[in-house]
């Protein structure tokens, strides 16, 4: 049984999900703020921060400043969008889902060049509307947030597993 365990070791033996496979040469990433083009205010502020929590709570690709980093990961927010999925009794929207489209990508450093996408990732969240409209404002926000959160999630796990 130890040659068998000293034997994983030495052939390469890892972990599923602790590898990390950048392109040859980046071994460190900043990250950028992204760029917001729906018009949401904030929304920026958001998905940069959910996209640096997920990175760091992955923890398989090492994050520095941009001058010591071989590639910076960069963010397009495109599209919200609003659509009511219930009604009461007297025809008024009381559950409304709100739907992000973000992408997400890699580019080096110096050179500009994209070495990798997400592609479009769609991401949905459903919040109870009101007749209070701080109050709706405030829970579509937290779903938007929501949203930020599911869609970097899904992005840094396909940044760190695709190549």
């Amino acid at each position: 049984m130890l040659l068998f365990a000293l034997w994983l070791t030495a052939c390469g033996y890892h972990l599923v999900g602790t590898e990390t496979h950048l392109p040859p040469g980046v071994k460190t990433i900043a990250v950028d703020i992204a760029r917001n083009q729906t018009g949401e205010s904030g929304l920026e502020q958001n998905f940069t921060q959910a996209l640096l929590l997920a990175l760091k709570s992955d923890g398989r690709i090492k994050i520095d400043e941009l001058k010591n980093s071989q590639a910076v990961l960069r963010s397009e927010l495109s599209k919200v969008a609003d659509q009511p999925v219930s009604y009461d009794k007297f025809g008024k929207a009381n559950l409304i889902q709100v739907t992000l489209t973000a992408r997400v990508y890699l580019v080096q450093t110096g050179t500009g060049k994209e070495l990798w996408s997400s592609g479009a990732i769609v991401e949905s969240e459903q919040y109870p509307e009101g007749d209070d409209f701080l109050v709706n404002d405030r829970l579509r926000r937290q779903a938007l947030v929501q949203a930020c959160r599911r869609i970097s999630r899904i992005a840094i796990d396909q940044l760190a597993s695709g190549f």
